[in-house]
């Protein structure tokens, strides 16, 4: 038969450990007008791309999207899926299924600009 500790055996520490970080992430630079269709307003110095004959759409966000983003913490430098979610007009992913640390990671490093994938 085994003891049961005493009531009073566990005392919480007084003090936490701070576990975040800061890290820089990437930012979009300059400007890029798509010309050739109905355009609102194109900043000064904007890059002009020629649209003519082209459709343009907006990003496409997956609400529901599953996919690989690491596995059990290795989380890997590039993703094949990723780059399949861009060609497919992802701009944007929310995966439901995953392991927090996998996703989170993965998104922390799409955000800093050091692995190339919609958003996460």
């Amino acid at each position: 038969m085994q003891k049961k500790p005493a009531a009073n055996a566990y005392k919480a520490p007084e003090a936490g450990v701070k576990i975040g970080f800061t890290a820089a992430t990437d930012a979009p630079r300059g400007h890029i007008a798509i010309t050739g269709a109905g355009i609102v307003a194109i900043p000064a110095g904007a890059k002009r791309v020629d649209a003519k004959g082209k459709t343009i759409v907006p990003g496409f966000i997956d609400a529901h999207w599953h996919g690989a983003m690491g596995a059990t913490e290795i989380i890997p430098q590039q993703s094949w899926i990723n780059h399949a979610s861009l060609a497919f007009g992802l701009t944007t992913i929310y995966d439901p299924s995953n392991r927090n640390g996998d996703v989170f990671t993965q998104a922390e490093m799409q955000r800093a600009g050091l692995v190339v994938g919609p958003r996460i």
